[in-house]
């Protein structure tokens, strides 16, 4: 038998420490391993953990405020004034829709408003006149009492409306040969109970230019013997 020595451990007690399980064999051990090594692969790839927020709004918060981008209100490109405006609301209707039918280019439209007492213009000299338009301004819309010419059968005055209007190109889309401003000057004339287009005869063009030209206020009638175009109002004596 083995002398027991003071301060040492017997043989039994020797076996029952060398027999007691290791720490690295125990659950909440290897947990915490586990989760050090997640955390260390996340890192590696880049990938974080969401910090802690205290007030669960932060995360909202911290994001980037977005900002309301305003775009300006389309331009007006068809300016048609109130005080230009006639007492038959169906004429006001239709210079608004033959101008938009000008500013689209639609030709085939545009046919369809024209009166039926001339051809139209062509193609080329429509899209030449009214494309890229960037804005028609209406300077005035006059009733008118039209003399026939002698040669015509009737010899019935007609009541006409001569429309004057400003038109400005977009000086990037045409020629450099054409003007980016214009003048135009149209008839508007009954027909079958509708409205349509028609060429302004050139003494009505004249007459009507020296109406609206500038500083000019007389209301003196015209004195001419053929298609000649004689004002039935001025814009002061119109009924508002």
């Amino acid at each position: 038998m083995n002398a027991h020595l003071p301060g040492f451990p017997t043989d039994h007690s020797i076996i029952a420490m060398t027999s007691r399980p290791s720490k690295l064999n125990e659950p909440s051990y290897k947990k915490r391993r586990f989760l050090t090594l997640a955390l260390t692969c996340l890192g590696s790839f880049g990938i974080g953990l969401p910090a802690c927020q205290p007030n669960g709004n932060s995360a909202e918060n911290s994001q980037p405020t977005a900002i309301a981008v305003i775009e300006p209100p389309p331009r007006e490109v068809l300016i048609f004034p109130d005080e230009l405006h006639v007492e038959d609301e169906s004429l006001n209707e239709f210079v608004i829709a033959a101008m938009k039918t000008c500013v689209e280019g639609e030709y085939d439209a545009f046919r369809l408003i024209w009166s039926a007492r001339e051809e139209p213009m062509q193609r080329g000299e429509f899209d030449k006149g009214w494309k890229a338009i960037e804005e028609i301004r209406i300077l005035a819309l006059e009733k008118v009492r039209l003399t026939p010419d002698k040669d015509q059968i009737s010899q019935t005055p007609e009541l006409v409306y001569a429309l004057y209007a400003n038109v400005k190109l977009n000086a990037d889309l045409i020629s450099p040969q054409q003007k980016p401003e214009r003048e135009a000057i149209s008839m508007i004339v009954n027909e079958q109970g509708k409205w349509r287009m028609a060429t302004a005869p050139k003494k009505m063009r004249s007459w009507l230019k020296k109406l609206v030209a500038p500083n000019n206020h007389t209301t003196t009638q015209t004195a001419d013997t053929s298609n000649q175009a004689t004002p039935i109002t001025s814009h002061a004596d119109k009924p508002k």
